[in-house]
């Protein structure tokens, strides 16, 4: 006397879901993606630009500006699953090109000219190295004590983006 029975079991298929914080930024933009996804045992994302991953939760950097898709596949027990987000969009920084006179040595008071040549720029900051700071595109400066000063710009797209570039030592 035996008695057979038959048990069914159902395997649920993949449930592919993730997370990004930001879906917008500046060239290199660094994105954290948060994979939520349900019965998966394998992952492979596809970042839209030929770069790859089976890591769970990847970070990665675009290196340059475009319109990105990212897709993961989830891979379970149950089959495979796929899922796409929109998109991430990545912006071009600035790109900081300067003019000025390109004179290391300056007398007191005598007048020194720079000029940002920068691509997308809506903001700058010009420092001096002597507490002195110009928002001007192309400032004039002079020096009224002796020594050893550094001039910088620090500059901003209108998204933001934001480039640094230390110009000389005067």
């Amino acid at each position: 006397d035996t008695l057979n029975k038959i048990a069914v079991i159902k395997v649920s298929p993949p449930v592919p879901l993730f997370e990004i914080e930001s879906k917008t930024g500046c060239a290199p933009f660094e994105i954290n993606l948060k994979n939520k996804s349900k019965f998966a045992q394998y992952y492979e994302w596809n970042f839209g630009d030929g770069a790859v991953s089976n890591q769970i939760n990847p970070i990665y950097t675009y290196q340059y500006p475009g319109k990105y898709s990212i897709k993961l596949q989830a891979i379970g027990i149950g089959g495979i699953a796929y899922s796409i987000i929109d998109s991430v969009i990545v912006t071009e920084g600035p790109k900081n090109k300067i003019d000025w006179n390109n004179q290391s040595i300056l007398l007191e008071g005598e007048r020194c000219i720079v000029s940002s040549e920068s691509q997308n720029t809506v903001r700058y900051e010009w420092n001096f190295g002597d507490g002195t700071i110009s928002n001007q595109k192309r400032p004039e400066h002079k020096y009224l004590s002796k020594g050893k000063y550094t001039i910088s710009l620090k500059s901003w797209t209108d998204k933001n983006c934001f480039d640094s570039v230390k110009i000389a030592e005067v």
